[in-house]
């Protein structure tokens, strides 16, 4: 493991699905996608970060491996719900009996009919053939089960909120958009089964992860929004980290990375 106990980082962070900007007093460092795949692992750092060399960018980046491992575990829990091969301890359908009536406006309602398919994937059954005007103009329809999330039921009062959403949309595509409470279940889910802080990780584990990592849609942002890598600083002159890092050179001092970062315990 590496020992880093002077490293802090007190600068900006941001970061999008393409790319994530580290800033300090030296200026900001940007990492794109590009970047993250020609990055290599130097080792673990206080069982909480990845250290790795960002070869395209001669720059030290700390992997924060529970964000990465938060970013990996949904993006496997919307793969399994896309191809329908989920657990249905992960999302089932909870029957109402007797059935829900909701009231919606006319949008909502135009949009359960234009996305009916996408509704009833989350489990949202309606019987849009018993749709009702009431008299203030709202649609009412009866909702005979909602989602399950795990250990969660959604409510049928939250059918509207997710079709409210559904209008703004232009296409979809189960499983995205997702109701905002089962999204919330679904992070909390990828939470749990993610990597922790303070989980000691061995050399094929740490690259087993950043491998994963590299191959997510978003690889910058974990479950919550937060950022899953963070760009350090520049090594000084362009062949700092050539080489192989781990060995030391001609006279007898540690090479690369090592010069600027201490060695590994």
């Amino acid at each position: 493991m590496l020992s880093l106990p002077s490293l802090s980082f007190g600068g900006h962070m941001a970061m999008d699905e393409k790319s994530v900007v580290g800033g300090d007093s030296q200026g900001e460092h940007i990492m794109s996608k590009e970047d993250l795949a020609d990055t290599h692992i130097i080792g673990q750092v206080d069982h909480k970060f990845v250290c790795c060399f960002a070869a395209s960018m001669q720059s030290i980046a700390l992997v924060d491996q529970h964000a990465c491992g938060e970013r990996i575990e949904l993006e496997k829990i919307f793969e399994a719900l896309a191809a329908g091969c989920h657990d249905d301890k992960l999302l089932s359908t909870a029957v109402l009996s007797p059935a829900a009536r909701v009231l919606l406006t006319p949008g909502q309602h135009a949009a359960l009919v234009k996305y009916q398919t996408l509704v009833s994937k989350w489990r949202f059954h309606v019987d849009v053939s018993s749709a009702a005007m009431a008299p203030d103009g709202s649609i009412r329809v009866k909702v005979h089960s909602v989602p399950k999330v795990a250990s969660y039921q959604a409510a049928p009062e939250e059918l509207p909120f997710f079709l409210q959403y559904l209008e703004t949309q232009k296409e979809v595509h189960f499983p995205f958009p997702v109701p905002h409470n089962c999204r919330k279940q679904l992070v909390y889910q990828a939470c749990r089964r993610a990597i922790k802080f303070g989980d000691p990780l061995t050399d094929l584990q740490q690259a087993d992860l950043l491998t994963r990592i590299k191959q997510c849609k978003y690889p910058f942002q974990c479950a919550h929004g937060r950022p899953t890598v963070y760009p350090l600083f520049t090594l000084d002159g362009p062949d700092a980290c050539a080489g192989d890092s781990r060995h030391e050179d001609s006279e007898g001092k540690s090479a690369g990375w090592e010069r600027e970062l201490g060695p590994i315990d």
